[in-house]
């Protein structure tokens, strides 16, 4: 048992599986850095199955121990999941302050939350803008999930526009997705294109 089946049972729609196996992984654990790793990502089961003040607690105390962005990222993914958006944007802001300028990874899954954030709470025209600014940099990281996921955020901005604006961006996440063996993301453009 390792963290892979947890993340495959995540994707398998098995959240209370996935949680079970990162607290029999965490139990295990000796070495306190990596125990606060396999915590950090059973927040994902945790927020799946709904139990969201769990998830919050979690990485409230890791964003508390570590003082980095990374948990603000998630306090922000909490939040929106929440639907708490003003909170979730006070996250996305310190998360910005805190990425060092040349970490274009980071910066540009910031801009993606920016991005959706601003889809979610209705203001298009400005997800559309920090969207395409998203792909952009995207481009420079040298990350396939990251480009799969700044595309597959413009074709759900541009849904909302003209969906035959859209599908261009699907397609191309698609198939970024599948060459990265994303099966599971794949799939769900597949569903998605299929049922527009």
């Amino acid at each position: 048992m390792n963290e892979y089946d947890a993340w495959d049972a995540i994707d398998n729609f098995q959240p209370d599986k996935a949680l079970e196996i990162w607290r029999t992984l965490m139990s295990k654990e000796n070495n306190q850095d990596k125990k606060d790793s396999l915590k950090s990502n059973s927040c994902y089961a945790l927020l799946e199955l709904n139990r969201i003040d769990e998830a919050r607690k979690i990485y409230l105390e890791l964003f508390e121990k570590y003082q980095t962005h990374k948990y603000l990222h998630q306090l922000c993914m909490v939040e929106r999941k929440a639907n708490n958006y003003n909170k979730a944007l006070y996250y996305l802001n310190l998360e910005k302050e805190m990425i060092s300028p040349d970490n274009t990874l980071a910066l540009s899954a910031n801009l993606y939350e920016f991005a959706k954030l601003n889809e979610l709470i209705g203001n298009i025209d400005k997800a559309l803008k920090l969207s395409k600014d998203c792909l952009s940099l995207s481009l420079t990281c040298d990350d396939d999930i990251m480009l799969a996921c700044a595309n597959r955020l413009l074709g759900d901005v541009y849904l909302k526009i003209d969906i035959e604006k859209a599908k261009p961006y699907y397609l191309k996440a698609k198939n970024i997705f599948a060459n990265a063996e994303d099966i599971f993301a794949a799939n769900e453009i597949d569903q998605l294109m299929n049922d527009l």
